[in-house]
């Protein structure tokens, strides 16, 4: 989740949980990291001073680098690690606290909403990276119904994805998880998305839900599918035509200038229309809206995704499939980005394979 260091360094450590920057407005940035460093940081990173094995000694670092560019006074932005719904993981206290003490003179300034907002519009290298990623989420898809038979351990199933993903240059650790099961089902807490795949062998008739989101340079898009053994239910087939329908309503809104709590409410306006033919099974089909970018999903502002104005540069998936309705009837997600009059889909998948391919 080293995100906000990587977009200002080019380089994130996946082994240290603790990185910071330095990133002063002249002069060099420091680097500072929880371990040694690795090949990628020489090889990726344009900031020559690397400081590893140094989180401990970051106050001193820091006072000696803000005392070299003449700033023992003034402030100083502290951008944390922003998660959904405006949720930030900030500074650990005894970092904060030695480095105030150091420092009494500097005032730090939570910035962190004001970095959120800059990530959120893409340049043209972003755009690529996405493209890219979204390129490898149907290769994906692919090789998951390739591989869907009975007799597949569903362990041994995700390790095909992996092996995949990651001999097309995804970088780890990629997002990826999933459940199998019988759907209907009388322990529907089994059909879970989970990053620990069990070792059950997949029967005829059964599901694999799964969501794919392979990093390409630290950007990921995602994607979410359902693949059934033969027979399909019935009742999964219904499921999967109105999942597609409340989908294309939803991405048909898209565009530029565009609220995304309205958008969200055309959809939520389908789902209760089928309600009577569905019944409580409707809301499965609650569709949701999220941005995407470096790291996986983007972090969103504190006033979150729903009270949001899209704006060109921008990428996000739509996602329909609810987990806190169990089971999931319901499962499809796809990349978007948005572009001057509307939206451009980032997969060549049909909607409708997504939604529930029968092998």
């Amino acid at each position: 989740m080293n995100a906000n260091v990587r977009y200002v360094s080019n380089h994130a450590d996946n082994l240290s949980t603790v990185s910071y920057v330095l990133f002063p407005l002249e002069g060099e940035p420091i680097y500072i990291t929880q371990m040694t460093l690795k090949r990628s940081a020489a090889m990726i990173s344009w900031i020559k001073d690397m400081r590893p094995e140094s989180t401990t000694k970051a106050p001193q670092i820091m006072e000696e680098r803000l005392s070299n560019v003449g700033l023992r006074s003034g402030r100083v932005g502290l951008v944390g690690a922003g998660f959904s719904n405006g949720e930030v993981i900030g500074m650990p206290y005894n970092i904060f606290q030695e480095l105030t003490r150091r420092l009494p003179n500097i005032e730090l300034v939570e910035m962190t909403e004001t970095f959120t907002r800059l990530r959120m519009i893409k340049g043209e290298e972003e755009l690529r990276l996405i493209r890219k990623s979204a390129e490898l989420c149907d290769l994906a898809f692919e090789e998951g119904v390739r591989l869907a038979r009975p007799g597949i351990r569903e362990n041994e199933w995700f390790a095909g994805i992996h092996r995949l993903l990651y001999a097309h240059g995804c970088e780890q650790p990629s997002f990826l998880i999933g459940a199998s099961g019988p759907m209907p089902t009388d322990n529907p807490s089994l059909m879970k998305n989970d990053p620990l795949y069990s070792s059950r062998v997949v029967k005829p008739g059964d599901v694999i839900i799964s969501e794919f989101g392979p990093k390409v340079d630290g950007y990921a898009a995602q994607s979410l599918q359902m693949i059934c053994l033969r027979p399909a239910e019935p009742f999964l087939r219904t499921m999967a035509k109105y999942t597609v329908e409340i989908y294309k309503k939803v991405e048909s809104e898209l565009g530029p200038r565009k609220n995304v709590g309205e958008i969200l409410q055309v959809g939520q306006s389908f789902m209760r229309e089928v309600e009577p033919q569905l019944g409580a099974q409707a809301q499965a089909l609650t569709p949701i809206i999220h941005l995407i970018g470096m790291g996986g999903p983007d972090p969103s502002p504190s006033n979150a995704c729903e009270g949001m104005e899209l704006e060109k540069g921008m990428t996000l998936m739509i996602e329909v499939g609810n987990m806190s309705q169990q089971p999931v009837y319901s499962w499809l997600g796809t990349a978007f980005e948005i572009t001057d009059t509307g939206s451009k889909s980032l997969t060549r998948i049909a909607y409708e394979d997504r939604a529930l391919k029968v092998v």
